[in-house]
């Protein structure tokens, strides 16, 4: 168990409750970004709690009484089948004036104003209710998994809300995955390990996202009950011109099935990219070669083809 502490003190931070509120909580961010059980005073640097963030947090407030977000999905195929085994699905806001805006715009301030939970359970709720639909269409181990942040996320709180929506909708809950990035994991080891475990005991299948981009080990591995490692695009985009990201990504597709975890290769964007990671044995692929990221009816149009 570990705590962090952020304070704000009247009159220099603050002339009135709500900002000596405000201002202790981005402090507080500030110091959970720097590693766990920290204390961080407040000062203007920390100001990132301004006037647009304040309405963008009452917009996102807005957006999900008005079900204004929606999931877009990015197919993964099977390179040994050429078959959908899975979708990524990535959150987006469909936003009244600004149109349809990417999760990277919003998700920063959802955290800093204490929405995330109620983000992470429309995001996945929605992906429950996608999968709920798509059962007649599907193979068997077919699953819908989702990019969130486990930062300042109540898992124990946020599985409490999913449990009766898996019920309700009669999904299996080996059918929504959930993906955590490896720079999360590297930052925040302890969290991490502690609500994947979590994660893990209710059912989800578990992978690691944009591995390769940061220094992670296999032993740090070890400590994640993960199923899949997702290949970082960094990595692929070189594939065909550096012999050396060849021998990078063939070293990490054999030692991550020799730990039994499945592999995915993301961003992959050509024919040939494919063709080596075939001949790689890579598991998965997914990337603008075989689909950019669709909305559900054409998902639905995708699987029923």
């Amino acid at each position: 168990m570990t705590s962090s502490i952020g304070i704000s003190r009247y009159p220099k931070e603050g002339k009135n409750t709500q900002s000596l509120i405000d201002n202790a909580y981005c402090a507080l961010y500030e110091g959970q970004a720097k590693g766990e059980s920290t204390i961080e005073i407040f000062h203007q640097d920390h100001d990132n709690m301004d006037i647009d963030t304040h309405k963008m947090a009452k917009e996102i407030k807005k957006g999900l009484i008005k079900s204004e977000f929606e999931l877009y999905y990015q197919p993964i195929y099977d390179l040994s089948t050429e078959s959908i085994v899975e979708v990524e699905a990535l959150l987006r806001w469909n936003h009244p004036k600004h149109g349809l805006i990417s999760s990277d715009k919003f998700i920063d301030t959802a955290h800093k104003s204490g929405l995330i939970l109620e983000l992470g359970e429309y995001a996945f709720t929605e992906a429950i209710v996608q999968c709920a639909g798509l059962v007649k269409n599907v193979s068997d181990g077919f699953k819908i998994t989702i990019n969130f942040s486990l930062k300042e996320i109540d898992i124990g709180a946020l599985l409490s809300k999913l449990e009766p929506i898996f019920e309700k909708y009669h999904v299996a809950r080996s059918m929504v995955g959930w993906d955590i990035s490896e720079s999360e994991a590297l930052n925040n080891m302890n969290k991490v390990a502690h609500d994947t475990k979590l994660l893990k005991e209710f059912g989800f299948s578990l992978a690691l996202d944009h591995f390769g981009a940061e220094y992670s080990s296999f032993k740090s591995l070890s400590l994640l009950p993960i199923d899949t490692v997702k290949i970082d695009r960094s990595l692929i985009f070189d594939l065909t011109l550096d012999h050396t990201y060849k021998v990078t990504v063939q070293a990490i597709i054999t030692m991550a099935q020799t730990l039994e975890y499945k592999v995915c290769a993301k961003g992959v964007e050509t024919a040939k990219e494919v063709s080596i990671l075939s001949l790689l044995a890579c598991d998965y692929a997914q990337g603008y070669f075989y689909s950019r990221a669709i909305d559900a009816k054409a998902l639905d149009v995708l699987l029923e083809a």
